[in-house]
């Protein structure tokens, strides 16, 4: 842990090095009602835990599980259908979603949600 300004400099030149792709979800509200209550709603694990405690996972099989249920969430909402003032903000969201997972699979990279 940093413990120092200089140090702390260091540390987050480095850490924004390591990102490769970082594009927001949703707030809170929009993250709880669109992620987390469907995600719950279908029994999805990885999903439903996010909004609590976060997701971060470098593991393959994990990643993959997780591209699962946000397929899930898609055909959830594809089913149910979203209200249009929202539709194009959630579906961009999603489509950001899934970009980071394509790139953490294909980089065996690591996927972190907060």
């Amino acid at each position: 842990m940093p413990r120092d300004c200089r140090e702390i400099n260091f540390w987050i030149e480095n850490e924004n090095r390591s990102i490769i792709y970082d594009e927001p979800l949703a707030g809170d509200g929009g993250f709880y009602n669109f992620w987390h209550l469907p995600a719950r709603r279908l029994a999805l694990p990885i999903l439903s835990k996010v909004y609590e405690r976060g997701f971060d996972s470098y593991e393959k099989v994990e990643l993959e599980d997780l591209k699962k249920e946000i397929e899930k969430i898609e055909n959830f909402w594809k089913e149910k259908g979203i209200d249009e003032d929202v539709r194009y903000d959630f579906w961009e969201r999603l489509s950001y979603f899934q970009e980071a997972l394509r790139i953490a699979l294909e980089n065996q990279g690591s996927l972190s949600v907060c």
